[in-house]
């Protein structure tokens, strides 16, 4: 009986780090997602993109470490079946903040 209560008090540990770990990731995400979507945003963007450089490469680092400690690897199965919808809702992206030209 001790080692099955010691047993579901650490998976329930882990389970709730995890829970923690994953809402930071997303936390994370969706403020460097605000983030670029700040700097497309600005109207000289397209013509003076060098003078944005730092802001990019630190968004691109941020992004990148956020990853990395998150440690969230997406399953092929998961990545094909989402691949067409991301796809399109990508290039509805690109358009709204003309990326393409970039």
């Amino acid at each position: 009986m001790i080692a099955l209560s010691v047993l579901q008090l650490f998976l329930s540990t882990i389970i709730f780090g995890e829970t923690i770990k994953l809402a930071l990731y997303n936390r994370n995400l969706k403020r460097i997602y605000n983030q670029i979507e700040s700097l497309f945003s600005v109207k000289d963007l397209h013509k003076n993109i060098e003078g944005y450089s730092p802001q990019i490469i630190k968004l691109y680092v941020s992004y990148e470490t956020n990853i990395s400690w998150g440690g969230i690897l997406l399953d092929s199965d998961i990545f094909n079946k989402l691949n067409p919808t991301l796809s399109k809702k990508w290039e509805q992206i690109k358009k709204e903040f003309t990326i393409s030209k970039v």
